[in-house]
This record gives C-alpha cells, structure tokens and sequence, in this order.
C-alpha cells in the first residue's frame, strides 16, 4: 500500500485489518479517490508467502476534514460509517 502513496501521505495500522491513511496534501475528492485506486490496485497485485499465493481485496471508507466533523474521532467515525457502506457494495471498493 505505502508504494501506492506519496511522501506526504501517512499510513499507519489500526489493528487486525484494519489501517488509516492521512492525505495532508489532498485537494479534491477526485485526488482522493485516485489514491484509493492506486491502494486497491497495489493490494490486487500477487502476494507469495511460504509458496501459497494470497488473493488480496480490500473496502476503504472514505472521510474528510472538516466536512465530515470537527475532530479526529468524528472524522473517524465517518470514514468507519463510509467503510461498511464500502462492504455493501460488495467489497473491493470505496465509499466517500
């Protein structure tokens, strides 16, 4: 995922699964969603561990500062209600 980001762009993991993306230098929706193509495109890419190969997919949950709240835990929430609206629409996708 880091490769599909650029170096202003911060990736941390959350737990498990799941991780968190900050795009200090995103301008639009559209730059937004072209990074979210750009992550799902590198999870798709062939995973090799121990000679089994790994179909990765993943659904991204999509929020912005300050449209979606005020703070970093409404933010959160948002992109997190964003994420299982990702899930319905059947997976391997993302929700702004």
């Amino acid at each position: 995922m880091r490769r599909a980001l650029r170096k202003s762009d911060t990736l941390s993991r959350l737990g498990g699964d799941e991780f968190t993306v900050v795009l200090p230098e995103a301008e639009t929706e559209q730059d937004v969603s072209e990074i979210a193509e750009r992550i799902l495109e590198s999870i798709h890419l062939p995973m090799n561990i121990q000679q089994h190969e790994l179909d990765l997919t993943a659904s991204i949950g999509i929020a912005f500062y300050p449209k979606d709240g005020p703070d970093y835990d409404e933010v959160f929430k948002a992109a997190d209600s964003n994420l299982y609206k990702a899930k319905e629409l059947g997976k391997d996708t993302f929700k702004l």
